[in-house]
This record gives C-alpha cells, structure tokens and sequence, in this order.
C-alpha cells in the first residue's frame, strides 16, 4: 500500500509521515491527520477515506510510471 506521504517524499525528498498531513472533507468539512481516516484498497490505488464516512478526501493512483494524488478534499503540511 503506498500512502500519500510515500508520494511527497518521493518527490521532495522529505521525511514526512500520514501524521503530518492535514485533511479536510469537501463533505462534512472535518478536519483529520491522514492517521485518522480510513485506509482501504482498490487494486493498486490506495484510498483514504473521511473519519466520518462521509468519502473520499485523496487517492494515490498507481500510474504506468509512478503514483499520482487525486486529491478530493484539501491536504496541507508544513515541513
């Protein structure tokens, strides 16, 4: 399962966990550590899913090359 934090330092060269990233719902507007929302699977795209249930807030997409976020909700972090 890749997270998003895998993505981000893979690109930035950084050590940053799912705890430092901030994530809000489009739906219920809650805000959450990527820790606290729900974590499930669809082949080789990992899913985060709103502590609520409400959906999804991003998507880490396997891509021939690579990964990608499809971000639904909004993430930030600061490092």
């Amino acid at each position: 399962m890749v997270k998003v934090s895998d993505v981000l330092n893979s690109i930035k060269k950084s050590k940053i966990s799912d705890a430092d990233i901030e994530a809000t719902c489009k739906i219920c507007h809650a805000t959450q550590q990527l820790t606290e929302t729900i974590l499930t699977t669809d082949q080789d795209d990992t899913i985060y899913l709103c502590k609520n249930g409400c959906g999804p807030i991003v998507k880490v997409e396997k891509q021939e090359i690579g990964y990608s976020l499809m971000v639904i909700g909004h993430l930030s972090y600061e490092r």
